[in-house]
């Protein structure tokens, strides 16, 4: 980037890197789960997707459905990502850290995780009478559920 010139570009310079910076503080104070979104083995397929009715809708889901994004996806043990709750799903971490807060103290907890809906190459395992995936071709989304089908978990809160 050149070096600014005249006063007006070191204002203009400063209150960019000012923007970016605040980005960086806001992004801090967002709310973070570590997830698995899939591991490997026989998928249970008790679905929490869209309903028929979502598959009407011309873009067939709603933005009442987003709640976050994943990034830092990896493989270990399975696909693991962190998910970061958008501001306006407060509802959907509250209930995701109230789960695990209860499953470490030993209470009661409901089967929610994470289910990926995702298109798949498969071949017939005729031996073990199952679908063998051989490679994912696309991600629809990685739903929060109730009984997610792949073992898919909310494995625990990250600290901002």
């Amino acid at each position: 980037m050149p070096t600014p010139t005249t006063i007006d570009e070191t204002d203009a310079h400063a209150d960019l890197i000012s923007s970016v910076l605040e980005a960086r503080v806001a992004d801090q104070d967002r709310r973070q789960l570590d997830v698995t979104l899939i591991r490997p083995g026989t998928s249970a397929n008790v679905l929490d997707h869209p309903t028929a009715l979502d598959l009407t809708r011309a873009c067939q889901r709603s933005l009442r459905d987003l709640v976050g994004v994943y990034g830092d996806v990896r493989y270990d043990d399975g696909i693991r990502a962190t998910l970061t709750f958008y501001p306006t799903a407060a509802w959907a971490y509250e209930l995701a850290a109230s789960a695990l807060a209860d499953r470490a103290a030993g209470r009661p907890v409901a089967d929610l995780g994470v289910s990926a809906d995702m298109r798949v190459q498969r071949r017939a395992n005729v031996a073990a009478a199952k679908w063998d995936v051989t490679a994912i071709t696309k991600v629809v989304s990685a739903d929060l559920v109730f009984q997610p089908s792949a073992s898919g978990s909310l494995d625990r809160v990250l600290e901002a």
